[in-house]
């Protein structure tokens, strides 16, 4: 157990930033009392693990190595498709390419397309023109590190394709040729079903419907989508169980054959083939592993120890695999097994499966749940009712007979497998529908705000102490003090977190989002960019950068008018904060017809907001802050729609702010006329276009600081140079949310102004600029 501690903390040195490059020096005292003290074998393990994390870490950079004449124009490259993501845009992922017929690439290549063409297949070598860039990160508070991600997995570059796509050879590979008939099969099922099934059998899960991926994991079941343990285990008992059942049929089988032997060697066959067809995700590794290290045991007569056998497979995955140190997947997986395993080792006998299924439910519940709080910030309450019920259905329903009918696709029994995926697919039926029914309930969808680290690490050692408590058969007082730190660790995480006022303007690409924190604490939010079918858009970097400062509601939701690249990631964040106050919309007739709005304001309304129409003149006050609606009035006709953006003047304290939407000209120097007063900070109209901002307009707001709502390099080069000439003749800061998000303090007698900037990490970059030397 020390041994794989010290392994699992010299993977983790070089593989995570837990730990400051120049803080591992340190650790030297460290390694000389462990060899004067004789803990020679982990300090062996310590020093192998972190050699290794090294050599992989400067091997993952060389595979990411990618010239700078070969990015940032088109180029003709072929490639062989390994992966394709067919929700729009659809995305390649091509592995084994040549750049202009001289280059061969180590690493991956993701590769966009936005025109419709040939029907494209897994294992194709393609041919096509592409304009290639480097991954870069959106750079926000408590953004997502796209840059770690591509590292690991070995992402040199994205692009789009510019032309269409010529095949130059077929796939000739079974295990594909195998996937895309099982495909087949599953395409003639409803969405839902399809989704659900793919990713058990495939580990796809693209096709999911968003909602039901939502539900899956607001309810605290998302691992039955995983192929792990649970799945594993099942697969294994039924091929033993059969197995068993055929070999025992002939006496001179039992006589000469080692039954069991060949049982549990038939099961990991079936394991390791299950995995492969899903391309080995973390949770199958651990599963398979473990289950070999336990046949390898049975065939060589060496006693095994359950936790010990675990131990081995986290070495081994993380052998394969140093990177996968910082998996959430692996960490819930394996936390999951080792509490199972402690508690199988000391589970008294008697009380029935209902009551094992029981203590299984709350024990995964328990164990998980601080990593479940930090990585999807949610809390799953109802997360052991559901699995109680999930569980017994996915097991005995929904898997065995998804198992049997890829079986039947193998063996050629076409419609045999039809009729068992349909029957598969009614228990996925009942259990989407248990789903949702959870996910509507009162705190079914519960999202938690960022709390310290340390909340979760006392969680942690309370419940290792009530676990030891409860070995020793102090079984009371366990269980007082389990519910006792559940409860208060609930009550914790709940407490509002005090905000001070700021003004944030979020880097969501081409488009726009700002949110303002008043001084009483309101939360207003203007606009939310991004497309309406995408999981993660700008509605999720806004709801994740909220959580961050504590906020997990909106007093005010305000929606500038019906266009995607301000409203098509409002449906995410609605999803994704608790309660909604309010939501306010220009009072014109576009706002009640657009199908988008519509779905908005329905969403919104089950959030619990109250809708508000707002028309010129009109004034809200949020305690201290005036909001004056300057733009449009009532029932305002335009066929430019940009002309029916909400224009807000907000004001707080000495400071004044100006949201003024896609106005462009026309509508400016009416403002201009109507006698428009100054304002400390101005986002750019219509994103710094020159349609808008005008001479008039900036001479008469005269910002101090004006900030342009762009997406990096887009391509209508916002905002124009002329514009921003404009503004820094008048004397004004200008800001671009393409480089970061601005954040502004707001204190009473001044602005402070911080842009945002969410760098690589530190020991993956030093591993990339010690190749890129050369280049």
């Amino acid at each position: 157990m020390w041994s794989t501690l010290a392994y699992s903390l010299g993977m983790a040195m070089w593989q995570t930033e837990l730990i400051a490059i120049e803080q591992i020096l340190y650790f030297s005292p460290l390694l000389l009392l462990a060899w004067f003290r004789a803990w020679r074998m982990p300090l062996f393990f310590f020093c192998v693990a972190m050699l290794w994390s090294v050599l992989f870490l400067f091997w993952n950079a060389y595979q990411l190595l990618i010239a700078d004449e070969d990015l940032n124009h088109v180029v003709k490259i072929e490639a062989e498709i390994q992966a394709i993501r067919d929700v729009y845009p659809i995305r390649l992922t091509l592995k084994n390419s040549m750049i202009a017929q001289k280059k061969t690439l180590n690493g991956l290549l993701w590769v966009y397309q936005y025109r419709k063409g040939e029907v494209l297949k897994v294992g194709q070598r393609i041919r096509l023109s592409v304009k290639l860039h480097r991954p870069r990160n959106r750079q926000n508070p408590n953004g997502f590190d796209f840059l770690s991600y591509c590292f690991n997995q070995h992402i040199s570059a994205l692009g789009h394709a510019v032309s269409t796509v010529e095949v130059l050879t077929q796939p000739s590979s079974l295990l594909q040729s195998s996937r895309e008939r099982i495909i087949t099969r599953l395409s003639l099922l409803p969405d839902a079903q399809r989704g659900v099934l793919q990713a058990l059998l495939l580990g796809d899960r693209q096709h999911i419907p968003l909602h039901i991926q939502e539900a899956f994991s607001a309810s605290g079941a998302a691992h039955l989508l995983a192929i792990s343990g649970l799945h594993m285990g099942m697969l294994s008992a039924w091929v033993i169980l059969l197995s068993w059942w055929l070999l025992t049929r002939f006496e001179k089988v039992i006589v000469f054959v080692p039954v069991r032997g060949v049982c549990l060697l038939l099961a990991l066959l079936a394991c390791m083939a299950y995995a492969t067809l899903a391309a080995w995700p973390l949770p199958a590794q651990r599963a398979v592993l473990m289950l070999a290290v336990f046949v390898g045991a049975w065939w060589f007569r060496q006693h095994q120890v359950g936790l010990h056998t675990l131990c081995v497979a986290w070495v081994l995955i993380l052998w394969l695999d140093p990177s996968a140190i910082a998996s959430l997947s692996l960490w819930l997986s394996f936390v999951a097994a080792a509490v199972l395993l402690v508690w199988a080792g000391h589970r008294k006998e008697g009380g029935g499966h209902v009551k094992d299924l029981l203590w299984v439910s709350a024990l995964c519940f328990l164990a998980t749940l601080p990593f479940i709080v930090h990585a999807f910030a949610r809390f799953p309450v109802y997360s052991l009712w559901v699995n109680i019920m999930l569980v017994p259905l996915f097991s005995f329903w929904v898997l065995p007979l998804a198992l049997l009918a890829e079986l039947s696709v193998f063996l050629g029994f076409v419609e045999l497998a039809d009729f068992l995926f349909q029957y598969s697919g009614y228990g996925l039926v009942l259990a989407n529908h248990i789903l949702l029914w959870v996910y509507g309930l009162a705190a079914g969808n519960l999202w938690i705000a960022e709390k310290s680290k340390w909340l979760s690490v006392i969680y942690v050692v309370l419940l290792c102490v009530s676990m030891a408590w409860w070995i020793k058969g102090r079984a009371r007082r366990a269980l007082l003090l389990v519910m006792t730190t559940l409860s208060v660790y609930l009550i914790v995480l709940l407490l509002p977190s005090k905000v001070s006022a700021q003004l944030i303007v979020w880097d969501v690409g081409q488009g726009s989002a700002a949110t303002l924190i008043t001084k009483q604490g309101h939360v207003l939010q203007m606009d939310v960019s991004g497309r309406p079918t995408q999981r993660f858009n700008g509605g999720t970097t806004v709801a994740s950068g909220l959580r961050s400062l504590g906020m997990t509601h909106l007093d005010v939701l305000a929606l500038s008018h019906a266009q995607q690249d301000h409203i098509g990631g409002t449906l995410r964040l609605l999803d994704q904060v608790n309660d909604v106050g309010e939501l306010w919309l220009a009072d014109v007739a576009l706002n009640r017809e657009h199908p988008l709005m519509q779905r908005i304001i329905k969403q919104a309304y089950a959030k619990g907001a109250r809708l508000r129409w707002l028309s010129q003149g009109d004034q809200v006050n949020l305690g201290t802050t005036t909001v004056q609606v300057l733009w449009p009035p009532k029932n305002w006709v335009d066929k430019n729609h940009n002309q029916l953006s909400l224009v807000l003047s907000i004001q707080t304290g000495m400071h004044s702010f100006l949201l003024a939407g896609d106005v462009e000209h026309e509508v400016e120097d009416r403002l201009v006329a109507s006698g428009l007063s100054a304002h400390s900070v101005v986002l750019m109209s219509h994103h710094g276009s020159k349609s808008s901002n005008t001479e008039a307009w900036v001479k008469q707001l005269s910002p101090m600081w004006a900030i342009a709502q762009t997406g990096y390099k887009n391509k209508y080069h916002f905002p124009a140079a002329k514009v921003q000439q404009r503004y820094e003749k008048q004397g004004s800061h200008v800001l671009n949310t393409a480089k970061g998000a601005v954040l502004i303090s707001i204190h009473e007698q001044a602005l402070l102004f911080h842009q945002w900037h969410q760098p690589m990490a530190k020991k993956q970059q030093l591993a990339l600029q010690w190749w890129h030397r050369d280049l």
